[in-house]
């Protein structure tokens, strides 16, 4: 008897962030109070479509968080990242799950940091810090509170202090930004992309 396995089909939920409207239209005391801290439209609308996206996969309004600012939800795992005009984010519910997200036109300015963030035999670009970042958000604790060079990301296999993980890696270009995706997702997953809808 031949068995055929089921494709894995995931979502990613993306939105173009605009500067010319203001989209708040959230009545609640915390997206007023965080409404507060941006100066211009731009990053007030990005926050919003972030703060509206973690609403929408976690189902309820307030969100825990670990000490490392990662946001924790009783239904599984999400996470969400921006950059420039795009908000994505992604959901798993038996396994954390990281994104990155940078536009294509990105570099470094400064190519002495390349020794804190790369080993010799990585690549040494936006796209492969862009997998490290995706990898440090999967397992919780952000690229500010982990070693990068601890991180080896060779042909799709992910290595943390010499160990192989398992986890694996999805990337994609859309719409001129890299997008990788780190998880114990099937490594045949499929992920499509769909416009997230503010609500009215």
């Amino acid at each position: 008897m031949f068995t055929t396995k089921v494709r894995e089909m995931r979502e990613v939920y993306f939105k173009f962030v605009p500067d010319d409207a203001v989209l708040n239209n959230d009545p609640t005391e915390l997206a007023k109070n965080n409404w507060l801290k941006y100066n211009n439209i731009h990053d007030k609308n990005t926050h919003f479509i972030s703060y509206l996206m973690k609403k929408h996969f976690a189902g309820q309004d307030e969100i825990k968080y670990n000490q490392y600012k990662k946001p924790i939800i009783d239904n599984g795992f999400f996470n969400i990242s921006h950059d420039k005009k795009l908000c994505v984010g992604v959901f798993d519910d038996k396994n954390d799950i990281g994104i990155d997200v940078i536009n294509v036109n990105r570099h470094f300015h400064n190519v002495g940091i390349y020794k804190k963030i790369f080993n010799d035999d990585e690549s040494k670009d936006i796209f492969q810090f862009s997998r490290k970042e995706a990898y440090t958000k999967m397992i919780g604790k952000g690229i500010l509170n982990t070693k990068l060079l601890d991180i080896r990301i060779i042909d799709g296999a992910i290595y943390y202090k010499g160990k192989l993980e398992p986890y694996n890696v999805f990337e994609t270009i859309f719409n001129d930004y890299f997008i990788c995706i780190v998880g114990k997702f099937n490594p045949i997953a499929e992920f499509t992309f769909k416009e997230f809808e503010i609500p009215s």
